[in-house]
């Protein structure tokens, strides 16, 4: 994470934009449904400024660090701006490495 990074996860800017999604989409973990202590952006505006809160999900840490994994390895590589397509790509690569189960498999995560 670099330094200017940082310092926009310290500015008012952030905390309002985070507080504003969990107050819209509640603290449970959109992946799993543990207690969310992280928001997520599924996508970023040309600056972080122009980020608004539908453009982030709650996400555990555990799901969050799953996910930036996915995408730091490659298994996960977006092909599309929008944010629900590119929500649903996540959910999918995450059901295809046995993260979370195919809807109507029980046992995926057993696996």
């Amino acid at each position: 994470m670099n330094e200017g990074y940082r310092d926009y996860l310290k500015s008012q800017h952030w905390q309002k934009l985070r507080g504003a999604m969990f107050r819209k989409q509640g603290r449970s973990c959109a992946v799993c449904g543990a207690a969310a202590t992280d928001p997520h952006h599924i996508t970023y505006g040309r600056a972080l400024v122009w980020v608004a809160h539908q453009q982030l999900r709650p996400l555990c840490r555990e799901c969050h660090d799953v996910i930036h994994w996915l995408i730091d390895t490659g298994k996960l590589v977006y092909r599309s701006h929008k944010v629900s397509r590119r929500w649903k790509q996540t959910m999918k690569v995450l059901a295809q490495y046995h993260f979370l189960p195919e809807p109507g498999d029980d046992n995926a995560l057993s696996q």
